[in-house]
């Protein structure tokens, strides 16, 4: 997840893909005296999301994914309510959820012998073990970049975004090998001759944000497109950051964009969260940072606030020799240091993704 070190994500996801291209793989919530204002509450609110999801990567040599569900706002280490053990030869990217609580992923599936496709899988809400997807969308070619980011937004249209700078609309209805309704690329997008688009986001009104970084990190921003946008054309405005760069992103039932930005491997991560219409080099109008390590080193991928306003983070620290992956959340008054009113930890999570979608 850092320019500067290998992307989290990518790194567990290619080498048991790569194996199976060559085999056939301080708080600021303390108490306070009656003369000192009380600082922002970080607890979860009533009224918000019921579930989170979470992806589990196949481990290096296996080709065995999963799609973990755990109850929102769990707190220490817990088992997952439901695990779905996605297609063999499916490696999973990213998840997203619509307003009825199906859940879809987005991956790459296949090897060398049959080739390699994009997909994204809907499963029906109620996940049990044994789910099996009831669709399977083709997404884009292989060959233009995976399969990024998704959304879904109120009336089912499903947004994918590709590595190498396209993003798809699909319609509710789509299934199988289909043509998207809407394809934004070109030149005059700045999605081009990037690395990354970790960060999609639909509002009400079906204007899409992405966010996306480059190889080298000289190079980030959120990128807004009109409701509609089609072939090559220009974002309606871009925000940027400085001495950063995005990762995912959010929208709450405001209009407020919600970004992580990670501070390219040094100190620890930032969520800014930027007033509706924010253009250019916007000032945040309130950040989140909670007192993680420095060292090892601790990055945030994927950010989902639900409708309570309560935020979620997918946290991955990296260790001598492995990862460890944590679900945060906080609730919407939180601002500033903070600590999680929740912090989930599973034995399921070995080798996850930093996608995260809650319901």
């Amino acid at each position: 997840m850092f320019r500067t070190r290998p992307n989290f994500r990518r790194c567990a996801l290619l080498l048991p893909l790569l194996a199976l291209l060559a085999g056939c793989a301080g708080s600021t919530n303390s108490s306070s005296s009656p003369n000192t204002p009380a600082a922002p509450s970080n607890a979860l609110a009533a009224g918000g999301a019921s579930s989170v999801y979470v992806l589990q990567l196949p481990p290096y040599g296996t080709t065995q994914s999963y799609l973990l569900q755990f109850a929102a706002g769990a707190n220490g280490s817990v088992s997952p309510s439901a695990s779905v053990a996605l297609p063999d030869q499916f490696f999973p990217y990213c998840v997203a959820t619509d307003s009825s609580g199906n859940v879809y992923v987005g991956g790459v599936s296949g090897n060398a012998i049959q080739g390699l496709v994009n997909q994204v899988l809907e499963f029906a809400s109620g996940l049990a073990g044994s789910a099996t997807p009831i669709r399977t969308i083709t997404v884009g070619s292989f060959n233009v970049g995976s399969v990024d980011a998704l959304a879904v937004d109120a009336a089912g249209a499903i947004y994918a975004t590709l590595s190498a700078g396209e993003i798809l609309v699909y319609a509710p209805t789509a299934n199988g090998s289909v043509t998207p309704t809407q394809t934004i690329s070109g030149s005059l997008t700045t999605l081009t001759g990037t690395f990354d688009y970790p960060g999609l986001a639909v509002d009400s009104t079906g204007t899409i944000y992405v966010a996306g970084f480059n190889a080298s990190g000289s190079w980030t921003e959120i990128a807004v497109f009109a409701a509609g946008a089609n072939g090559n054309v220009a974002p309606v405005r871009t925000i940027q950051t400085s001495g950063y760069y995005f990762y995912g992103i959010a929208l709450d039932s405001s209009g407020h964009l919600f970004a992580v930005e990670d501070p390219n491997g040094t100190g620890v991560p930032t969520l800014a969260e930027f007033a509706g219409g924010a253009s250019g080099l916007a000032t945040p109008v309130k950040t989140l940072t909670m007192n993680l390590p420095q060292d090892p080193v601790t990055g945030w991928g994927g950010v989902h606030v639900d409708k309570a306003g309560n935020i979620y983070l997918n946290q991955t620290t990296e260790l001598t020799s492995s990862f460890s992956y944590e679900v945060l959340a906080v609730g919407p008054n939180a601002s500033g240091y903070v600590t999680p009113a929740a912090s989930l930890t599973s034995s399921a999570l070995s080798n996850a993704s930093a996608a995260i979608a809650v319901q």
